[in-house]
C-alpha cells in the first residue's frame, strides 16, 4: 500500500485530485488513502479548512468539500487531523 496521500505533498489539488485517480485505478480504493489537515474557521462557527506544511499555511479549501472530492476521485479512506489541538494534550475534537 502507498503511504497517504496529502496536499502538502502536491503543487496544486487538482494534481493530487489526479493522482488520487490513478492509484484508485491500480490499486483500488481501498488502497487509497488522503491525509487531511484542518482547522476551525472561528470557534463555535462549524467550518472547517484545509491546511497544509504542518497547520502553517492556509488552503481556502472547506474540509468537508475537500473530502468529498477526494472520495469521488477514489479515495477509500480519509485520515483527518485537526490542528486546532495538536500537541495541546488537551483531547481531541468532539464538537
Amino acid at each position: 500500500m502507498a503511504p497517504p496521500l496529502s496536499l502538502a505533498d502536491s503543487s496544486s489539488p487538482y494534481y493530487l485530485l489526479i493522482k488520487i485517480s490513478k492509484l484508485a485505478e491500480q490499486f483500488g480504493s481501498q488502497c487509497t488513502v488522503v491525509a487531511i489537515d484542518a482547522v476551525q474557521t472561528a470557534e463555535g462557527s462549524g467550518k472547517w479548512e484545509v491546511v497544509i506544511h504542518s497547520g502553517k499555511e492556509k488552503t481556502g479549501l472547506d474540509v468537508i468539500d475537500w473530502a468529498v472530492e477526494c472520495v469521488k476521485r477514489g479515495a477509500g479512506e480519509i485520515l483527518l487531523t485537526s490542528f486546532d489541538r495538536d500537541g495541546t494534550k488537551s483531547g481531541r475534537h468532539s464538537n
